[in-house]
């Protein structure tokens, strides 16, 4: 109670308690020392009953802020529980994670071995064919002879020249694309591309029929040499199959994969990314064990990545390697099958073992028109989308429309691009 409040009350007391010692001895005939007596009486009792009043208050103001206090320390020991779970349990991410690091050093360990152990091999060969032309050399000059290699193979459809002599043409899409003609020489640009990170991971869109809206993409790979200039992969699969390097650039474009799918996070939840396994990856018995068990710990990635197969490499999987691929679905990643050609296949197999797409070249499925009904309705039963590839012009696209083709894919709509011109898609 305010203090100014409090000596008011005590002087209306005492105004009260003479009022009483003086008035009643006035109107009554009441003695002066009777009423003196209940005066002080009165003060007294006016006195006690505004300590009570008081300290009544105090006790209520004193609960409620005990009340209050009660509520922050139930807050407080909220909090603290709170904070020791999200320690535990940041403390399990954080080991989650560590395991999950250690995996995938394991698999790029892994990588390194292989393209150290391409560049001994390639090293030793270069050094052999070396012998060999050093040998063919002077076994020309004796006969005056020209080898073919020196002839002049530019061409007027050359717009620039390497500092190594390869043709270097401009791609629609504006990228310079070298054309490499030596075998030996497009070994080596891909061998020091490999050693050096030049991988690139190119993606090109599934569409949606009718409407031709993005719903999935494939995913390549490009390899650039040092100039920055681009080798296609019609031009160096050929050779990195034959020197066993086509696994380690399989194995980066899937690393690069894996990245871009980490920063996608959950937006663009329908999204899918078609990943190409080739039967030279899944032969290698060091690498696709690391690799099956890197991805079964990392399910998380299985409703994005689709792994993709072609049909004749399907044909050509030993049963080993097959039932370690699909424990993949086991873990919830689904597959595709690719450059389908035969449409007798066992697709009730397929649909088994989670593969959930097909793809067939346009062409081929409008020239077997009656059977790719009967196929597409069978794949519909079963769960597994019908994708018609190579759409090159408005004519594949009318014809796919007319066979009820729900998704498309080609240069109509669009060829690969790299992941980094591609910002405002992810």
């Amino acid at each position: 109670m305010n203090p100014v409040t409090q000596v008011l009350l005590y002087i209306s007391y005492a105004v009260l308690a003479i009022a009483v010692a003086l008035v009643p001895p006035r109107l009554m005939d009441v003695d002066q020392s009777t009423t003196s007596v209940i005066a002080m009486f009165v003060f007294f009792l006016a006195w006690q009953l505004n300590n009570w009043f008081v300290a009544r208050e105090t006790i209520d103001i004193a609960g409620e802020r005990l009340d209050r206090m009660e509520d922050i320390a139930k807050m407080l020991r909220h909090d603290l529980e709170k904070t020791k779970r999200n320690v535990n349990f940041n403390a399990e991410d954080s080991d989650l994670k560590s395991q999950q690091l250690v995996t995938e050093l394991q698999v790029l360990q892994t990588l390194l071995s292989q393209v150290m152990e391409r560049e001994q091999d390639f090293g030793a060969r270069r050094r052999a064919k070396e012998s060999v032309a050093r040998q063919q050399t002077v076994s020309a000059a004796a006969d005056n002879t020209v080898s073919p290699m020196m002839a002049d193979t530019a061409t007027e459809d050359t717009i620039d020249t390497s500092t190594d002599g390869d043709t270097v043409v401009r791609s629609s899409s504006g990228a310079n694309v070298r054309m490499i003609e030596s075998e030996e020489k497009l070994l080596s640009v891909v061998h020091a591309s490999l050693a050096e990170n030049r991988v690139d991971l190119y993606l090109q869109s599934v569409v949606t029929l009718p409407n031709r809206q993005p719903r999935f993409y494939e995913c390549f790979s490009r390899v650039r040499d040092e100039e920055g200039n681009v080798i296609l992969p019609s031009q160096y699969l050929e050779v990195a199959e034959k020197t066993g390097m086509i696994g380690t650039i399989d194995n980066l474009l899937l690393f690069r994969l894996i990245q871009l799918v980490r920063r996608l996070g959950p937006r663009k939840p329908d999204t899918r990314f078609f990943c190409n396994m080739s039967a030279t990856s899944m032969a290698d018995s060091e690498f696709f064990p690391q690799f099956v068990e890197f991805m079964a710990t990392n399910n998380e990635f299985s409703d994005r990545l689709v792994f993709e197969i072609s049909q004749d490499d399907y044909k050509k999987i030993d049963d080993e390697t097959l039932d370690r691929l699909f424990s993949l679905s086991r873990h919830g990643y689904a597959f595709s099958m690719d450059q389908i050609t035969d449409l007798d296949f066992d697709f009730l197999s397929l649909a088994r073992q989670n593969f959930m797409y097909a793809k067939a070249d346009i062409e081929h499925l409008m020239r077997n028109r009656e059977d790719v009904e009967v196929l597409k309705a069978f794949l519909a039963r079963n769960n597994i989308k019908l994708i018609a590839s190579h759409m090159e012009h408005e004519d594949h696209v009318l014809d796919a429309i007319d066979a009820s083709i729900e998704f498309a894919q080609g240069f109509k709509f669009d060829e690969p691009r790299p992941v980094s011109e591609m910002d405002r898609d992810f």
